[in-house]
């Protein structure tokens, strides 16, 4: 029987052809673990131990926590090989473990093992960091007491100036809720300067050896750190972020100069600008801030936004689990670089951008593991990154604040990439000259309008707020992913005066009338997911496109939803609907008490139209990307096992627009309930 030290060696190899940077043991020591894989300020490392006894799961389970208590790793993996792989000739090690099955274990996280093979293992791991503890009240809590303190300090002609900045709107209808407006527009306006900071300091590391061609000037960018500190702060991160400009950035780097535009440099203004740098530049030490859309869970949590505009924040176990359905392996041939680079991907919702960035990072996993030899032989970080942002991603959204975020995110994704055209943008939602803007629903009359990047130099009127662009409309997409807004009709617009209110209002009224008669009464506005519905079968590709949304579960059961679903119905072919019955977890939107369900369907075809719906109960919600990865393998298997129970449901049941099938977790209540609706009982 082979050694596990052997088996370790050659799955560190296995690995490295994944690109991660795995480092088998070397020698036995106390603090020497298996495998050591490196991420950007974060460690993972396996403890792996050959299934050959009742113990060996206790072992590794104990192994890995001593390397979470040894403080060497933030997340630590309890691997087991199977006894057959143990027993193979050296020789035919490395093939045996491309097709092996792998049992594990993460921790910190749920005590559940999950099994796969290397593909399922590989995307564990580098979604292993996102799972890591990372206490995101304690650093929502510190930023929000530094912007605060810096909003206190600040004089109301500032805030009133940033209110224009950030195109807020003005709300005339009294006195406090205006001063109450402008404070908010500070609050966001400090969280993108914060955020810009943070990015800055991120891209400090790599700016010695990244000069842009042909410059001659001054290089590189004084760190982040030292202009959090200065006396000059605002000059110096001025004149820093311009020098960043000429890398490129601009999405993220723009606005914060736009905020810095309006900071007279006194005294006082650079006391009150420290407080938020330095605690930005104190939160980047937090190992765990640069994983997956942190700075998106900051931002619902420092601003509370969800009561005017419906932005619930998608947990990042929901994204990847959304992503890993709707994405496989049969979406493309992944190992066709041109291919993959032609596939168009949109969020017209995108807030902070976790959807997109759950995308970015399936799509990342599917093109390397289907070529993993020719990918070692290529910066993969940086020409998947690149593809990926500049040609693949679009996103949408009303808020400047997040869409900032959006593209900050994204850009985490690779910050040694230079970034030149991404393509997330504001759609104004916004009253004009007498015309009303419905953000992205505008695609529904064929093109919106999108605000222009705030800049230094824009000096911007009450009344023409922003500068306007060019009305645009995206490409046909192969896949809408969206968690659309849901706001009740009394609060929607709530944040605009009486007139403006009037306006938007009627211009949905005209919007919905100019619809078809099947899809006007799908888009009923109430909440306004269902309009996002519609816009997403407007947005793909008729023939090939699909839809990966997140959804109150009630639009599966309330007869208010049946003409939303039965258009749903009749247009795609659903293929999967993914319902938490879990009673700590019903949601997969982090700041909601509602019951929430994934679905995932494809353009009707021929081929699709009666292939069954597989609607999917888990009994325990995934809390962490890395538990969700096997959930998504097991679903595209048609075997929960213990996780759940998958129901399927005719193709002509769910056109009728009978979804009750999302109720019950148990067959048997189902067909009971369908007894009882059908009289036999």
């Amino acid at each position: 029987m082979l050694h596990e030290n052997l088996i370790n060696g050659q799955l560190s190899e296995l690995l490295r052809q994944f690109e991660l940077d795995a480092v088998p043991e070397q020698r036995r020591a106390r603090k020497r673990p298996d495998i050591h894989i490196a991420f950007e300020n974060a460690a993972v490392t396996i403890e792996a131990e050959i299934d050959r006894d009742s113990s060996a799961r206790s072992r590794a389970i104990r192994e890995a926590r001593d390397r979470l208590d040894q403080g060497i790793a933030s997340v630590s993996i309890a691997l087991l090989y199977d006894t057959a792989t143990a027993q193979l000739q050296f020789g035919q090690l490395t093939e045996a473990l491309r097709t092996a099955t792998f049992t594990w274990q993460v921790l910190p996280g749920r005590e559940s093992w999950q099994s796969g093979n290397i593909d399922q293992l590989v995307s564990v791991v580098r979604q292993a960091p996102n799972s890591a503890e990372l206490n995101i009240n304690y650093v929502a809590r510190q930023l929000t007491e530094a912007l605060d303190a810096t909003i206190e300090m600040l004089p109301p002609s500032v805030h009133w100036a940033l209110a224009q900045r950030l195109n807020l709107p003005r709300d005339d209808k009294s006195k406090r809720r205006r001063r109450a407006t402008y404070e908010v527009a500070a609050k966001r306006a400090m969280l993108t300067l914060a955020t810009a900071i943070m990015f800055h300091s991120r891209l400090d590391q790599t700016f010695r050896d990244r000069r842009p061609d042909d410059w001659t000037g001054e290089w590189p960018p004084e760190r982040a750190v030292s202009a959090a500190h200065s006396p000059t702060l605002i000059s110096d991160f001025t004149s820093s972020w311009n020098l960043i400009l000429e890398l490129d950035y601009k999405p993220i780097f723009t606005a914060a100069l736009s905020v810095l535009a309006e900071m007279d440099p006194n005294p006082m203004t650079v006391r009150a600008l420290q407080k938020t740098s330095q605690v930005s530049v104190k939160i980047m030490e937090h190992s765990g801030i640069v994983r997956h859309d942190v700075l998106g869970r900051i931002f619902h949590r420092v601003l509370e936004t969800a009561r005017y505009d419906g932005s619930f924040y998608t947990t990042t176990a929901a994204a990847t689990l959304l992503a890993n359905l709707a994405l496989t392996e049969r979406t493309c041939d992944w190992s066709d670089s041109d291919a993959v680079s032609s596939l168009k991907v949109i969020d017209p919702a995108c807030g902070t951008g976790t959807l997109l960035m759950a995308a970015a990072e399936r799509i990342r996993d599917l093109r390397s593991s289907a070529e993993p030899e020719a990918t070692r032989d290529t910066d993969i970080e940086k020409v998947i990154a690149l593809t990926v942002v500049e040609d693949m991603l679009y996103g949408y959204d009303t808020n400047l604040t997040a869409v900032h975020l959006a593209a900050t995110t994204l850009g985490m994704l690779s910050p040694s990439t230079e970034f030149r055209s991404m393509n997330i943008h504001q759609a104004r939602l916004d009253v004009i000259r007498g015309n009303a803007y419905l953000g992205s629903l505008e695609f529904l009359r064929g093109q919106a309008r999108l605000a222009s990047w705030p800049t230094p130099s824009q000096h911007v009127e009450p009344d023409q707020r922003q500068s306007e662009n060019d009305d645009v409309s995206p490409p046909p997409m192969d896949m809408v992913i969206m968690n659309p807004p849901f706001t009740r009709d009394s609060l929607r617009y709530d944040q605009f005066n009486k007139r403006q209110e009037t306006a938007l209002k009627n211009s949905e009224k005209q919007l919905l009338a100019s619809l078809p008669e099947h899809e006007r009464r799908a888009a009923r506005l109430s909440g306004m997911a269902n309009a996002f519905i519609v816009l997403g079968k407007h947005l793909i590709k008729p023939e090939s496109g699909m839809l990966a949304c997140v959804l109150p579960a009630t639009m599966a059961t309330n007869p208010a939803a049946f003409h939303t679903r039965t258009l749903l119905a009749k247009k795609f072919h659903i293929r999967y609907i993914v319902v938490p019955h879990d009673t700590t977890r019903s949601y997969f939107s982090e700041n909601t008490g509602i019951v929430e369900m994934l679905l995932v369907a494809d353009a009707k075809t021929d081929s699709n139209r009666d292939i069954p719906t597989r609607i999917v109960k888990l009994r325990s919600n995934p809390s962490t990307p890395a538990e969700s990865i096997p959930v998504a393998y097991n679903i595209h298997g048609h075997d929960l096992g213990g996780q759940g129970v998958i129901a399927t449901v005719p193709a002509d049941k769910m056109r009728s627009g009978d979804w009750g099938a999302v109720r019950f977790l148990s067959q048997h209540l189902i067909d009971e309930f369908d007894a009882l609706k059908s009289g036999r009982l």
